[in-house]
């Protein structure tokens, strides 16, 4: 459970529980007495390393607590058993496989099952806020937007179960949970007694657990199956949650009675009235689709929740208030694995995961008529195509003839929506205009194809004209709710307007969209979640998510230099030092990561003011590995400063690692590799002064660099006394929601742009920059250069209390 600020009795996890049986479900109460009853205190030691905190929650087969690691102090909640049977323990274990093999966003995620005295312990993420049934408990009707919003998420979970053959089986308010309180974050609790069909790959039955004809679930929201003890299937979940729909929209529990004969009276018999009488406002689509779902015979509920998610869906549209210029929050993905039509022949060699376009080439509403056809030559995707999408994020040798290739196919073939569609995407990395216009050419040669609208608002959000790439992505979705490229696009967007959350939002429909970018997008989750101010223990849970996709190969030295970043970030410099140092152990030499491990711990020398140690492992860098060979000035400019090299040397081989001259003034890869060179690691007003007229003034407010090259840009144009300058770009900077691959510089962005308003006159954005820095480094270890010169010019302005 994800790790939160504590607040004394908050309702952290209250959900527990009743998630853990409060009222245990009949069959169930016997299994108490068959062991000892184990019994646990504040401060006790558990499986060996977690300390327990506090209790939150009590039920029928066990207790969850609060709990800390006794040695990293990372938070976590454990379940542990309450008595010893064979059948209390198999069914806690099964509850973490089938937690543990869904890895679904809206589901409360499981990190390990550890023993205590031969007992199973299952520790959870650690959540804070409150549970559904709370939130009616204060106000039994919810809005039609908390409705939608709240259970567009739990459709999404349950519906990722009934891929994976699972049916929950006790769906109530109790074992969902909105985190933080919020509608926007939802949890689904306590598989404990989910069944396992064999449709799912496993035994329909789990000899032991379960006796014929024995009811499981919470009377109220059993299904009539159910409650005549007749074999279920996923249409249960379907009949349990129309039954929640129908509480929260109209604020009462139909088939709630005095006593369990009445209640499953009501059930069985199809005694609930129509929703629409208990609550008239719902719209009728609303009402019609909870008739359905609460239909007594099984086969006139909707056979899967597609259906459902659709018209919560279409709910959530109509009741979202669109915001100023960004895109309105987006629906959580339909449930099951999205439809995707596989290329005809594979894409042999890498593919960055964060680059190919995982969208089906012939999205189009159903009973719109294609365009009309071009004549090809096979049925096949074109060779050209598919090596444009191994070319995309490969080497620029590759991906220059890549781009000549589809320029000269597009050429060919004008009409050609998905040859356009790429090469808009392609373009943008070395020629901005000609990727608006190429996709600007794809949506009007097929207005229908969610590829061309998708490719446009990418190609709009490089040129920086953001509303313009909102509307792009709105018709997108309208057109394809699943092509998970728009919500890349459109967390790019809310990443670039510094709108963290609805990232999240964005990334977890991509993570359940695309199994095979795991990696990549729980990296940015971790990254957006830290932007929104949680702990290091809550930004590490996708990254860990994200390791298991990995390839033994990279797995142990990524791990290491992620765990690494986030130390970097909360000023823990000196672990973060010996995890880089030993994820280097781990690569070959011919691996790319070896820049990036090389510039982290130069970083990390240079913020703890050891030089000599900086320039040598530039030095060792360029003069042993591939990685380091070219494109890295940046690390001849630490050897400078450090004496190791003259200025004469530097300027010589500076210009060796240089981009050449032909290469295109708008290419992502040339301007990033100018900016490192003029701009990185700059000290003082001279060296500022020689590099200003070296850098392009496009780059400061380009939407086609990185923002750690707009943190670079905007220090050396504070360097050389142009505030007016810096300020936009060091903004740009710190405003970003994706920062765990340049933590050092993202941090000392706010030390520069507190400088560069303190010329302005800003004294109060100058103090809220240096407090944000403080924040952050005031107690790292070894001591931060940078806090240090943030806590004295706090001190001078008089900015207020210093932690």
């Amino acid at each position: 459970m994800r790790s939160a600020p504590e607040v004394g009795d908050t309702q952290e996890l209250q959900a527990t529980s009743d998630a853990l049986g409060r009222g245990a479900p009949p069959g169930e109460g016997d299994e108490r007495a068959e062991g000892a009853r184990r019994s646990f205190r504040p401060g006790d030691i558990v499986a060996g390393q977690y300390r327990l905190d506090r209790r939150l929650g009590e039920g029928g087969m066990g207790v969850v607590w609060a709990a800390s690691h006794a040695l990293t102090g990372a938070r976590v909640a454990l379940k542990l058993v309450k008595g010893v049977s064979g059948a209390v323990r198999l069914r806690l274990l099964r509850e973490a496989r089938i937690a543990h093999e869904l890895d679904h966003p809206n589901v409360v995620a499981v990190h390990d099952v550890a023993l205590e005295d031969g007992a199973p312990v299952m520790v959870m993420e650690l959540l804070s806020g409150e549970s559904l049934a709370d939130r009616l408990s204060r106000g039994p009707r919810l809005s039609l937007a908390e409705v939608a919003s709240i259970f567009l998420q739990v459709v999404s979970a349950v519906g990722a179960a009934h891929a994976r053959g699972v049916i929950h089986r006790d769906l109530k308010p109790e074992n969902i949970f909105l985190v933080d309180g919020s509608s926007q974050r939802v949890k689904v609790l306590d598989f404990g007694i989910a069944k396992l069909t064999a449709a799912g790959g496993h035994d329909a039955r789990t000899p032991g657990l379960t006796e014929s004809g024995t009811r499981l679930g919470t009377p109220c929201y059993m299904s009539p199956e159910q409650v005549f003890g007749d074999p279920v299937d996923h249409r249960t979940d379907v009949w349990s949650l129309g039954l929640l729909l129908y509480e929260c929209l109209s604020g009462d529990l139909p088939t709630r009675a005095d006593n369990a004969g009445q209640v499953f009276k009501i059930i069985v018999t199809g005694g609930i009235p129509p929703l629409e009488s208990a609550a008239p406002g719902v719209p009728a689509e609303l009402a019609r689709l909870v008739r359905c779902m609460l239909s007594v015979a099984r086969d006139a509920r909707p056979s899967n929740l597609c259906e459902v998610h659709g018209v919560l869906a279409a709910l959530a549209q109509q009741a979202a208030a669109p915001s100023s210029g960004a895109p309105a929050s987006p629906a959580p993905a339909p449930p099951g694995p999205p439809v995707r039509v596989p290329d005809a022949e594979p894409v042999e060699g890498p593919v960055e995961g964060d680059e190919v376009d995982p969208m089906a080439p012939t999205e189009r509403p159903n009973n719109t008529p294609p365009p009309p056809a071009e004549p090809r030559s096979t049925g096949r995707r074109s060779v050209v195509v598919r090596a444009a999408a191994w070319a995309i994020g490969s080497d620029p040798e590759d991906a220059a003839l890549c781009a000549t290739r589809l320029s000269a196919l597009a050429a060919q073939r004008p009409s050609d929506a998905e040859v356009l569609a790429l090469l808009a995407r392609h373009a943008v990395r070395w020629n901005i205009h000609a990727s608006v216009e190429a996709a600007t050419r794809a949506t009007t040669s097929e207005p229908q194809r969610a590829q061309g609208w998708a490719a446009l608002a990418r190609s709009l959000r490089h040129l920086g004209s953001f509303q313009d790439a909102a509307v792009a992505v709105d018709k997108c979705l309208a057109i394809s709710p699943q092509a998970a490229s728009c919500y890349e696009v459109r967390s790019e967007i809310h990443s670039a307007l510094g709108s963290c959350g609805d990232v999240e939002q964005d990334l977890q429909l991509m993570l359940w969209m695309t199994g095979t970018r795991g990696q990549v997008i729980q990296r940015k989750l971790a990254s957006s979640s830290y932007a929104q101010g949680r702990s290091a223990d809550a930004v590490m849970v996708p990254l860990r998510q994200g390791w298991v996709s990995l390839p033994d190969a990279e797995r142990r030295y990524v791990a290491l230099i992620d765990e690494a970043s986030v130390r970097a970030l909360t000023g823990d410099f000196a672990k973060a030092e010996v995890l880089l140092r030993s994820a280097r152990l781990w690569m070959s030499a011919e691996s790319r990561a070896h820049a990036d491990v090389a510039r982290a711990l130069v970083d990390i020398y240079l913020e703890t003011d050891r030089e000599i140690e900086a320039a040598r492992i530039a030095e060792t860098c360029l003069d042993n590995y591939v990685a380091c060979a070219s494109g890295s000035a940046d690390l001849l400019r630490v050897m400078l400063h450090a004496g190791v090299m003259s200025w004469a040397a530097f300027q010589e081989r500076r210009a060796e690692h240089l981009p050449p001259s032909g290469a295109p003034a708008g290419a992502e890869r040339a301007l990033s590799a100018l900016v490192r060179a003029h701009a990185r690691w700059i000290e003082g007003f001279e060296e500022a002064a020689e590099a200003v007229p070296a850098l392009p003034v496009s780059a400061l407010m380009s939407d086609q660099v990185d923002h750690d090259l707009h943190a670079d840009l905007g220090a050396v144009y504070h360097l050389a006394g142009m505030p007016g300058h810096a300020i936009p770009a060091l903004r740009k900077a710190v405003m970003t929601c994706d920062m765990l691959d340049w933590p050092v510089t993202y941090v000392r962005s706010f030390w520069f742009l507190g400088q560069a308003l303190e010329k302005t006159g800003d004294v109060a954005g100058a103090c809220q920059a240096y407090a944000s820095v403080i924040a952050r480094w005031g107690g790292a270890s070894p001591p931060s250069q940078t806090a240090a010169r943030a806590r004295e010019r706090s001190r001078a302005l008089g900015c207020g209390p210093i932690d």
